[in-house]
This record gives structure tokens, sequence and C-alpha cells, in this order.
């Protein structure tokens, strides 16, 4: 079993997680997006715990966390019923700093954090 979102791919007889469980699935939202973003929704955001709610710890702005991914065309698809959902693709390469939406997520930080996630899964 293999998450789409973070890739960890579990050894035999470890559970490890599946894309729904990922530690690490959160999106930017997308009532926010851009109009010209494919995957923007329109009207109102009614999820009061939205992530567009809170308070980045990293970099101090409202809007996102630390863990919020952004929404491209090469890791995101969206569904006949408008959902966004992972890629699934073999050559999907591993996520860096520019999946998330803080800017001050750094490649070494991301790299810190999947390796948490996989210890986490063991």
């Amino acid at each position: 079993m293999q998450c789409d979102i973070c890739l960890y791919r579990a050894p035999a007889g470890v559970a490890g997680h599946k894309t729904r469980h990922c530690p690490i699935r959160e999106i930017e939202c997308r009532y926010q997006l851009p109009k010209d973003n494919p995957f923007y929704l329109s009207g109102t955001c009614l999820n009061v715990y939205c992530v567009h709610n809170q308070c980045c710890p990293r970099c101090l702005m409202i809007g996102h966390t630390t863990h919020t991914l952004k929404l491209t065309s090469m890791r995101w698809k969206v569904t006949s019923n408008w959902r966004a959902v992972p890629e699934t693709s073999a050559a999907m390469p591993p996520l860096d700093s520019r999946d998330f939406v803080c800017s001050l997520m750094t490649d070494q930080c991301v790299r810190r954090l999947l390796r948490s996630i996989q210890d986490l899964a063991l």
C-alpha cells in the first residue's frame, strides 16, 4: 500500500497509512483560490474549522498551516463530482517546498516532515 500524498510505501508486515489517513492531507481552501484556478469553487466556505481560518505557526499568516498543500495540476486532479484528489502516478516526484502553501517551508523541513510521518507509520 502506498500513500498518494506523501508517497510512503509501507514495508511488508507494517500497517502504514492510506491516502485518506495521511497526516498531511490538508489542502488549501478551494473557495479562496483565484477564479481562474482549475480547483476554484464558487461561493463561500462555511466550514469554521477550514484552513483559511487558521494561523500558520511558522510564518504567522492566516489562511494556511505549516502542512497545508498547494493544489497544483501536477499533484491533484478534480473528479467528476468536483472533489480534489491526489494524482496517482508511479513517476510522481517526492514532495518538496514548492508543494506547500507556507513560503517558509524549506526542502529540509519537508524532508524532516516526511521522515517523521514515516517513523509514525512503523
